[in-house]
This record gives C-alpha cells, sequence and structure tokens, in this order.
C-alpha cells in the first residue's frame, strides 16, 4: 500500500517550488562573481569560476528541490518537450501514453526560466491536471542547453526514483512502449546503451549542430543517435554522479556516447530504432520512430489499436544497416542490405 501511495505521489505529485531565499542568495553569488574585476589575461578563467559556479546552483537546485521519496518503476521515458508545445504533449497522451503500464513513468522535460509568468502559470496549471511534467526551474529551454535538460533529468531521476531503465526521446517520436518493456523484461541486462549507433559520423563544423569544443577525433566516438535510446539506471546513475567531471558538447546524444565510452558496457545497436535526424520510412518492427508529424503519430497509433500492426504500408525511404563492432568505427556502418528494417 506504503508502495502505491508513493508510486502515486512521483506520477501526480505536484511540482516542487525552489525556496525563493536559496534563489535569491545564488544569484547574489552570481552577480557578486560577474562584477569582479579581472585582469584581460585571466578575463577566461573569472568566467569559466562564474559558470562553474552556476551550473553547481543549478544542479543543487534540481536534487534539493524535487520530491526526496523512494518510489519504484521498471522503466521510465523522458521525453524532450518545450513550453509551447502543450498541443504536441496531448497529442503522445491520447496516443502512445495512453495505455502505457502502471510501472511505467513518463516525464514531458520542460525548462521554465526566464519564461513569462503566465507561461509558467499555465505550464503549473497543465501539470496539476495531467501530473506528467519534469519542470527544471533553472533551465532556460533551448536547443544549446537540450544536453544540460538531460543531465538535470537524470540527476533528478537518480536523487528521486527506483527504475531500472530509462528511454530519452522526443515529442516527434512514436514509442512502441509494451514492446520495449517486454525486451527488457526478458533480458534483465546491466549496464545497458541500446539504440541506433553511429560511429563515423563527422565532426559538424557548422549550422544546428555545430561542435566547436570537440576536439578528441575528426569523428564522433560511437553513439545512439537521438530520435530514441535507452540507458539502464546504473549508467544514469554513474553519469549523474559524475556530472562535475564531464564535459558536456552541444549535442546531447554525441555527449552521452562521449561520457560512457570509456566504461565496459553492453553497446546494442537495434534497427528497429528508426531514431535518425529523419526517419527511414514506416517497418511493422519499429519500436521507436522519429520525426513523425502529427498526422503520422495519430495514424500509426489508430492502426496499431485495430490491427496490432504499426504500418499501413510499409515502405523504406533510406537503406539501414547492421553496426559491425569488428572493425573501425569509419567502417562501421555500411548502408548495402535493403533487408534490414
Amino acid at each position: 500500500m506504503v508502495s502505491k501511495l508513493l508510486r502515486l505521489s512521483a506520477r501526480y505529485g505536484t511540482t516542487v517550488l525552489v525556496c525563493g531565499l536559496f534563489v535569491s542568495l545564488s544569484l547574489i553569488i552570481c552577480l557578486s562573481l560577474c562584477s569582479m574585476q579581472c585582469d584581460t589575461p585571466s578575463s577566461r578563467h573569472c568566467m569559466a569560476e562564474v559558470l562553474s559556479l552556476q551550473n553547481q546552483i543549478l544542479v543543487k537546485k534540481v536534487v534539493e528541490t524535487a520530491p526526496q521519496q523512494s518510489v519504484s518503476y521498471f522503466f521510465v521515458v523522458l521525453i524532450m518537450s518545450s513550453p509551447n508545445s502543450h498541443s504536441q504533449r496531448d497529442l503522445l497522451r491520447t496516443t502512445w501514453l495512453s495505455k502505457i503500464p502502471e510501472d511505467v513513468l513518463a516525464k514531458f522535460v520542460i525548462g521554465t526560466a526566464r519564461l513569462d509568468p503566465e507561461k509558467v502559470q499555465e505550464l503549473e496549471q497543465e501539470q496539476l491536471e495531467h501530473h506528467d511534467l519534469l519542470l527544471l526551474p533553472t533551465l532556460t529551454d533551448s536547443y544549446k542547453n537540450l544536453t544540460m535538460k538531460l543531465l538535470e533529468s537524470f540527476i533528478w531521476l537518480n536523487a528521486n526514483i527506483n527504475y531500472k531503465y530509462v528511454l530519452k526521446t522526443d515529442q516527434d517520436t512514436y514509442v512502441q512502449v509494451h514492446e520495449l518493456k517486454t525486451i527488457l523484461q526478458k533480458s534483465g541486462s546491466q549496464r545497458v546503451y541500446w539504440g541506433f549507433f553511429d560511429g563515423r559520423a563527422h565532426v559538424k563544423k557548422q549550422g544546428k549542430w555545430l561542435e566547436k569544443n570537440f576536439v578528441l577525433c575528426d569523428r564522433y566516438l560511437p553513439y545512439a543517435v537521438g530520435g530514441g535510446y535507452i540507458i539502464s539506471s546504473d549508467l544514469v546513475r554513474y553519469i549523474a554522479q559524475n556530472w562535475r567531471l564531464l564535459q558536456r558538447f552541444h549535442s546531447e546524444d554525441v555527449s552521452v556516447g562521449v561520457w560512457l565510452a570509456p566504461l565496459e558496457i553492453n553497446r546494442i545497436h537495434d534497427p528497429r530504432f528508426d531514431t535518425e535526424f529523419v526517419s527511414r520510412g514506416c517497418n511493422n518492427q519499429y519500436l521507436v520512430t522519429h520525426k513523425q508529424s502529427p498526422g503520422d503519430i495519430r495514424d500509426k497509433h489508430n492502426y496499431l489499436m485495430m490491427t496490432g500492426k504499426l504500418c499501413r504500408n510499409q515502405f523504406q525511404k533510406r537503406l539501414s544497416y547492421i553496426y559491425n563492432w569488428n572493425v573501425p568505427p569509419t567502417k562501421c556502418c555500411e548502408r548495402n542490405n535493403n533487408t534490414v528494417p
């Protein structure tokens, strides 16, 4: 009975407000540091200290303001959302989130820093109604902050929820939650990093995915692409506990790949994750399908409910591949087999 009440509390509890005194004190510290007079040669070091302190304050508030209680779920779904995406969240609530198992917790993650008070009030009202938002009061919600958004989500999970696996995905994605849960229950594996991997992607030097500070290699280290991937709780714990030591890159999925690169883990490449920057088409084997329009999501859900199949018509717009872990990463991913989903 106690466990059930705790589970309901995590699913339906309202967002805990940040202590006003702590916020005021934090702002005073940051402003005082920013106002320090720094000689030109040391200005970068001074700014680095300010940013480091700010990040420590942000993460500390995420942990301290979250409900400190022990609740258990098998599986957590973190959906990266944005303040103005209420209609997209409602779409997912009425489609693939509508019948998730009781031991699966779904959270839309949204940063609320620098929002108008009216927008914050709207989100708080939405939380009271649906109880499925993870509001991050110290995070400005923007693409450039996506890595920090994921990191704060992991820290919150590690501090508050007992679970075995987490799926990170986006709000333009269709997910077969029941299928994923069944597979994970059968495997029972730890140190799992499961998704659609890429090991030969060139480091982006311009555009949306620009990475100015990636100097490890001329290619990204092997990583599961960001439309959806699963990580076991032990690896999330590792990231959450060592966040101060981890370099954050512009792309959240690249960052996770780097953070986990030196660890002895189970990297599972699965073509059933259609999670690249464009969808490869539609296949009834797909577990996670990224880059879907609202119409695509609704149609897939309705057809799946009627027939048990995801696709009205299976088709392939882009070849997939089986990752070859026995060759250098630059040769890992040959798109030469149209039978791969």
